[in-house]
């Protein structure tokens, strides 16, 4: 029953590393084996179906401008997450806690629960 418990070998630990491109990353820079630098960068989404349709067109003006001014190669990478909206509950708890104002407090609280209904029933990305 040799096929059931595999052996171990020595280079296993860094065998897919050989088919990876990447010698380190630092600093948001990805350093590649032959030596040649990558940049990493982060940026933050925008929801374009709530901007008016002139917004839209300067938005869509100014991105084709940006990408008609690169003369290097450019890797574009779209990941949409599940927004954690738990931290920001909280803290409107700590606020209502803190709140003197009784009509507030309640204000709070009510926009607390609609927030969190909110997330319950939809997907907030």
């Amino acid at each position: 029953m040799e096929f059931l418990t595999p052996k171990k070998h020595e280079s296993d630990a860094s065998s897919t590393q050989k088919y990876v491109d990447v010698e380190d990353v630092r600093d948001g820079i990805i350093v590649l084996k032959n030596g040649s630098i990558r940049c990493i960068l982060l940026v933050s989404s925008i929801n374009f179906d709530l901007k008016s349709s002139d917004e839209q067109d300067a938005i869509i003006s100014q991105y084709q401008g940006f990408l008609n001014s690169l003369d290097f190669p450019l890797q574009i990478i779209v990941h949409s997450r599940r927004f954690r909206v738990e931290p920001y509950l909280e803290k409107l708890v700590e606020e209502e806690k803190h709140q003197e104002n009784e009509l507030l407090r309640f204000q709070i609280s009510e926009y607390r629960n609609f927030v969190r209904n909110l997330t319950d029933v939809s997907n907030i990305m």
